[in-house]
């Protein structure tokens, strides 16, 4: 099922991914209607950082629970690139923790 602008002003996403990167270089988030983020919607950002990026922040500001950065997503990438190459996959955990700060 696609969704259309028209279906994203009026709140009825499942899931809002942003693939801007404008957020990371002038910490913009781009204008969004607060409606993105109800009714147990999942935020997700592309992009990574050290700590929330500036679109994981404002989900978070607008209420949304479930917002997440893309850091999960490239250590991921990064291990099932390793098993492929190497036959091995690597235990994500640590490395997750670790570049979390845990």
């Amino acid at each position: 099922m696609s969704r259309t602008l028209s279906g994203l002003l009026s709140g009825d996403s499942d899931l809002t991914v942003n693939v801007n990167l404008a957020g990371l270089v002038a910490g913009n988030v781009p204008d969004l209607p607060r409606d993105v983020t109800v009714n147990n919607t999942i935020c997700y950002d592309l992009s990574y950082a050290a700590g929330d990026t500036p679109f994981v922040a404002w989900a978070k500001q607008q209420g949304c629970g479930r917002a997440h950065q893309g850091l999960g997503m490239l250590v991921e990438q990064a291990a099932e690139a390793f098993n492929i190459w190497r036959g091995v996959r690597p235990d994500t955990a640590p490395v997750l923790a670790g570049l979390r700060g845990a």
